[in-house]
């Protein structure tokens, strides 16, 4: 630009032009760049939206479904426990078969065999308990007998007295009817 013919003062304003024109220039492409980015990206915008929307309606009717299926399932999960709870109940107040068991393994002399044990209750109230086993005496197999009499209110034992007629190594087998306390 020195080997112009303009004086100074206009090469200066003509070079400030220039540079006013080249910054008016980008900025107008830079705009249309960014205006022409909203409408191509209109479209994609309000799919999503209409997306998001069909999502959350779907989400909140399987929140709904969701209520009424657990409700209901939680209303038959209670009846069931409830009928079931009402068949046990009964049961709940008697006596359990292994705390009889272990009574009555607790009053055996440690010399005394168990061969079997055999639990039924019989009505409501009544528990019928069968014995087999083998004692090392008379005295023993009595003394077990007398314990057992003493451990509830019963209604008999029965021991057969043909198993008393051997001195020692006495198979027996013993029948107690006792009421549920």
């Amino acid at each position: 630009m020195r080997h112009t013919l303009l004086p100074p003062q206009e090469r200066k304003n003509l070079r400030r032009e220039y540079y006013t024109r080249l910054i008016i220039v980008v900025c107008c492409m830079i705009s249309a760049v960014f205006v022409a980015g909203l409408i191509f990206s209109l479209p994609a915008y309000m799919r999503a939206i209409s997306e998001e929307q069909r999502q959350l309606e779907a989400v909140t009717e399987l929140r709904h479904s969701n209520d009424k299926k657990s409700d209901s399932m939680i209303v038959n999960k209670l009846s069931f426990d409830s009928s079931a709870l009402l068949i046990l109940g009964d049961s709940l107040l008697r006596e359990r078969p292994s705390e009889a068991v272990e009574r009555i393994v607790g009053l055996r002399n440690k010399e005394m065999r168990l061969n079997s044990l055999s639990y039924s209750v019989s009505g409501t109230t009544t528990v019928e308990v069968i014995i087999q086993g083998i004692a090392p005496s008379r005295a023993s197999l009595l003394s077990f007998k007398s314990r057992l009499e003493n451990m509830a209110p019963l209604i008999h034992i029965n021991l057969p007295l043909s198993e008393l007629a051997k001195s020692s190594s006495i198979p027996f087998s013993l029948k107690v009817v006792y009421k549920i306390p």
